[in-house]
């Protein structure tokens, strides 16, 4: 199995190892079928425009090498982000910064996402201003998918067709969006729904879990 320089780098001299003492927030997430462990600890500052921010990160991982470099470069990916930017942080944005990974070892950038996310989660929870970063968490999802219908809409309007978003409900992950023109009428609209518009979007915004089509 080969690895990148940048995993081998990560690896050898990780960065920000270690427990972190008085900890806002810590996530730990497993992998049974490997024996992968990784627990990410969080302290939360305030940047600038104060906002609350990821003002310090540590990690200690139980792994192969790649489940080290992951961690590592996760932390560093993180570190300094608004907790509502950290969400929005998916396992192709770790493979990316690591140069990529063996398919066998893709799994282990998904661990050092969920424990993130699982230690932001657990702030929010524990903290008042967890209703705000639901409310940015929510908004940074709408920017996502309407940047992706504002791009699919050129190739429905080509065949008479469009699209325009109606509502997300960031709780179950719902997407609204209202087809028109000859989209709302044909016969293939519900694969144009599914197999189009919804694949894109899940693709560019994990929170959407549907696309339902309504009309107003």
């Amino acid at each position: 199995m080969r690895y990148t320089k940048k995993v081998i780098e990560h690896f050898q001299k990780p960065h920000n190892q270690g427990a972190l003492k008085n900890a806002d927030a810590v996530g730990q997430v497993g992998n049974p079928s490997c024996g992968d462990v990784m627990k990410i600890y969080l302290k939360i500052g305030k940047n600038k425009k104060r906002e609350e921010n990821i003002k310090n990160i540590k990690f200690e991982t139980l792994g192969c090498a790649a489940a080290i470099a992951v961690s590592s470069a996760l932390t560093d990916r993180a570190k300094g982000m608004t907790l509502a930017r950290a969400l929005t942080i998916e396992k192709d944005d770790i493979v990316k910064d690591l140069g990529g990974l063996p398919p066998a070892k893709i799994h282990c950038s998904m661990l050092g996402v969920e424990a993130l996310h699982q230690a932001i989660e657990k702030y929010q929870k524990n903290n008042k201003a967890g209703k705000l970063i639901k409310i940015m968490t929510k908004k940074n999802a709408i920017d996502k998918i309407k940047n992706v219908l504002e791009k699919i809409r050129p190739s429905l309007q080509m065949d008479g067709g469009d699209v325009q978003f109606v509502d997300f409900d960031a709780k179950s992950g719902v997407l609204k969006v209202e087809l028109m023109g000859h989209c709302a009428h044909c016969p293939m609209s519900t694969i144009t729904l599914k197999q189009g518009i919804e694949a894109e979007i899940k693709r560019a915004a994990s929170e959407v879990k549907e696309v339902q089509a309504v009309q107003l």
